[in-house]
């Protein structure tokens, strides 16, 4: 419990054995009440490595997609007794020391949402690929938003539950692989929600840091800014 609120951290996770259980093991767990796992019906020993560690696991049972996940989870946020939620990556990529920055924004400084920014942040030798898309990809956010966002595509980020009953995510097309986190940032922005950006670390291995596909996700991703355009 954090100065009176009850907090959930949801984690999504697609086939990150070796990876998932390290997150978990970094994880502040007095600042936390709740952590849920939903798994993507991996194909390797995600489930189980999370099982170990005392958590809530929700499996999918198979691969539906990242969308789909957090409409799972959020569907959990909204029915628990929770009031603070927190989203970070299952790939160990994500710093949870930082985890009390988005509850002091969120929990004492009166924010709805609290969006991590590795641009604030110190995180370095971001390979070069991420580093132009991400910086584009968030350059055009803030255009549509109508406020400047220095990284709009990262996946570390806390809200009140309560905002999930506010902004509709029920559109089927937030069941692709990406696009729901940004659809929700951008929803919250122009609703007139506080949102604040909190500075964090992120950690790219030299091999495999990501599993988007360099068109097609980044399509998914872009349409929360193109149909806010329509």
């Amino acid at each position: 419990m954090y100065k009176g609120k009850t907090v959930l951290l949801m984690i999504p996770a697609y086939n990150e054995e070796g990876k998932i259980g390290s997150t978990l093991d970094k994880i502040p767990r007095d600042l936390v009440d709740e952590i849920l796992v939903v798994d993507d019906g991996s194909a390797d020993k995600t489930a189980e490595e999370a099982k170990q560690r005392n958590v809530t696991l929700i499996s999918m049972g198979r691969n539906s997609g990242l969308g789909v996940v957090f409409k799972r989870a959020f569907k959990y946020a909204v029915e628990s007794r929770h009031e603070i939620g927190l989203i970070m990556g299952g790939d160990d990529q994500d710093d949870p020391s930082k985890i009390h920055l988005f509850l002091e924004a969120l929990a004492s400084e009166g924010y709805d949402m609290a969006q991590g920014s590795r641009y604030l942040g110190n995180t370095q030798k971001i390979p070069l690929f991420r580093l132009l898309t991400t910086r584009w990809y968030s350059t055009a956010f803030s255009i549509v938003a109508g406020r400047k966002v220095s990284d709009a595509s990262t996946g570390f980020k806390g809200f009140r539950i309560k905002l999930l009953k506010e902004i509709d995510l029920s559109a089927k097309w937030l069941d692709a692989k990406y696009g729901i986190e940004q659809y929700f940032l951008l929803q919250a922005i122009k609703r007139g929600f506080r949102v604040k950006e909190i500075p964090v670390k992120k950690f790219f291995p030299k091999q495999g840091y990501s599993k988007m596909r360099a068109i097609v996700d980044w399509w998914y991703m872009l349409q929360p800014i193109v149909r806010s355009l329509m």
